[in-house]
């Protein structure tokens, strides 16, 4: 192994995918250069290890040494914003068609090929279900398709599934993780010991309206119209004890109304995010890529 060119590749790349991360960066999608920098440089540190090692012939290196430095950006910049920026993918268009040129003709009509299959399927999805993928997972389906077709027929099958299988592991480890950290509902507060509806009444018992009513009548002649006593004595209570204030009206569980909880309303507030596709995809062409076993169309024979 040649450790000056790997070194070359190696630092090449980390400044690259530094470089398209400030790209990106500039596009309103910021993303961590450390961590760009740092997946960026093992990337490429496996690319010039399967190049110098014999895996494929020295005119797809810059292919895959591309693939790796701006594939670490967008698929940071998905992951993070949901987003692609055209500051990197429309420029990958013309890059690795110069790169895919040096395996000649026929490999340039693969990759073309590729681009129509693999990125027309995508942007169908796209057109009858709008909601599954967006406008710049089309535009890089349209690079990786380009990709995969150089490398062989097989390689498109086993990226759409392997990218399907990888967005589904990475949906249901967002929604595990998303339920682990939902806050818990707070239960409905119990009313206190002896709280509820007052139902008391302040009228005097019915004989002590009795008896007063007879002293009254003992000590007040009697007037030529017969008075009912105890209509007297009812009506003067009633005006010294003015009738209860309402009680406020109340939960059943005790609790008033204008203090009473509000139920929740589930599944509203804490929704699992939307995982993106294009980290999946990026990653999938990647493995094609660099790892072309025999028989693909970038192989050495």
């Amino acid at each position: 192994m040649e450790w000056g060119l790997f070194l070359l590749v190696v630092a090449a790349g980390t400044l690259a995918s530094t470089g398209a991360g400030l790209l990106v960066r500039g596009a309103a999608a910021p993303i961590s250069l450390r961590l760009a920098a740092v997946v960026a440089g093992a990337g490429a540190a496996i690319v010039a290890w399967r190049w110098q090692a014999g895996g494929w012939p020295g005119w797809w290196l810059p292919v895959t040494w591309l693939v790796t430095v701006l594939g670490v950006p967008l698929a940071l910049a998905d992951l993070r914003h949901r987003r692609l920026p055209d500051v990197l993918t429309l420029p990958a268009y013309p890059l690795l068609a110069a790169g895919l040129a040096g395996g000649g003709l026929e490999t340039l009509t693969a990759a073309l090929t590729g681009v129509l299959l693999f990125g027309g399927a995508h942007l169908l999805v796209r057109h009858f279900a709008p909601g599954q993928l967006g406008a710049g997972d089309v535009k890089l389906t349209g690079i990786l398709g380009a990709v995969l077709g150089a490398v062989g027929w097989p390689a498109l099958a086993f990226a759409a599934v392997a990218a399907s299988v990888l967005s589904a592991a990475l949906a249901a480890a967002g929604h595990i993780h998303a339920v682990t950290r939902r806050p818990p509902e707070n239960p409905a507060p119990k009313p206190k010991p002896g709280a509820g509806p007052a139902h008391r009444t302040t009228h005097p018992p019915a004989s002590a309206v009795s008896a007063a009513a007879a002293d009254e009548s003992l000590s007040t002649p009697v007037p030529h119209r017969t008075t009912h006593p105890h209509a007297s004595v009812i009506s003067a209570a009633a005006a010294e004890d003015p009738p209860p204030a309402s009680a406020p009206s109340c939960h059943p569980t005790g609790v008033p109304h204008h203090r009473a909880a509000q139920p929740r309303t589930p599944g509203r507030s804490h929704r699992s995010p939307r995982v993106p596709h294009g980290p999946a995809l990026l990653l999938a062409t990647w493995l094609c890529a660099v790892f072309a076993g025999p028989g693909s169309g970038v192989a050495t024979s």
